[in-house]
């Protein structure tokens, strides 16, 4: 009977011979790898160059044409104050305020690279809005024609637009809201190349714009105290003393809220139904500053409105 085969076993010559060539085959693969990973370095900071370049020019958008600019963030641009907390009402009013007393007309700002432009000067407030309305018919905002949560009168555009407003016009009546109004900004889009007048600065078709509402609203040069809350600041005499576009809590021109009207009639039936049997006070957990609520686009507080309600006898 045979034995089994015995298996060959290597020698020490052997063995050093092929690891030897197993050497001579780790050194290419080794730097393939290390010629990969400086390929891709390379690459990633070229992008990162080209971006800041890219983003150093356009963050001069405002600056070629003129027209005063904030100081603009890489990947941000003027927005990060309101990605780390702050109202859009804190925001526009900061930003009204501090440029409405260097005199400017208008300022720049740039959410993340896309340049946009808020109105500040009341006559151009006025030419955008009412004059040279067809400039800027469009809101900008996202609608579908088809879906009924997009395509309502606030968003749609053009014939649609004119042909829904002109059934819905008579039936709402008028509304005053300065101190508090709706939204603190009216988003608008320039809708074909616009010259503002007396100046070289031209607005580029596309660009999106922010009416400042709650900074006119809040202006002392139209509302002295603009803080205090005063009813006479619309009697005959005194609303002749300034601008009518010094008001626009609902928008001004064609473009104007259907629902001011509605609004009007709405709070009239709820003070006729409470005022005769209710005295209304603040509560005392009430206490200002009363805080604009950061997460939301429409202004509204941050701590709930308490009253306390006495009953009249």
């Amino acid at each position: 009977m045979k034995a089994p085969a015995r298996s060959p076993t290597l020698n020490k010559k052997s063995c050093k011979c092929i690891n030897r060539r197993l050497k001579l085959l780790k050194y290419p693969l080794q730097k393939d790898i290390n010629m990969a990973l400086i390929i891709a370095v390379g690459l990633l900071l070229s992008i990162i160059l080209l971006y800041c370049v890219y983003s150093k020019w356009k963050f001069q958008h405002w600056t070629r044409k003129g027209v005063p600019q904030l100081n603009p963030r890489l990947f941000f641009g003027d927005t990060l104050p309101l990605v780390r907390g702050q109202a859009l009402k804190d925001f526009h009013l900061g930003l009204y305020q501090k440029f409405k007393s260097t005199g400017a007309k208008c300022v720049g700002i740039y959410n993340a690279h896309m340049p946009e432009l808020v109105p500040i000067d009341i006559i151009l407030l006025k030419d955008i809005m009412v004059k040279d309305y067809s400039y800027f018919s469009s809101h900008g905002v996202f609608y579908h024609e088809k879906n009924v949560l997009t395509s309502h009168l606030f968003n749609i555009e053009g014939q649609s637009w004119k042909e829904r407003r002109t059934k819905l016009t008579p039936v709402f009546t008028s509304e005053t809201l300065r101190k508090y109004p709706t939204v603190p900004v009216i988003p608008r889009r320039c809708t074909k190349d616009y010259q503002i007048k007396n100046t070289n600065t031209v607005i580029d078709k596309g660009t999106r714009l922010y009416i400042p509402v709650i900074g006119v609203h809040l202006d002392p040069e139209y509302y002295p105290d603009p803080e205090r809350f005063d009813p006479e600041r619309f009697s005959p005499e005194n609303k002749a003393k300034r601008p009518d576009i010094a008001w626009m809590p609902f928008g001004e021109g064609p473009r104007q809220c259907l629902g001011m009207r509605f609004g009007l009639l709405q709070s009239k039936v709820a003070l006729a139904s409470l005022l005769p049997t209710f005295r209304f006070t603040i509560n005392k957990a009430m206490k200002p500053p009363y805080i604009a609520d950061a997460g939301t686009l429409v202004y509204m507080f941050k701590q709930d409105v308490l009253l306390d309600a006495t009953r009249i006898n």
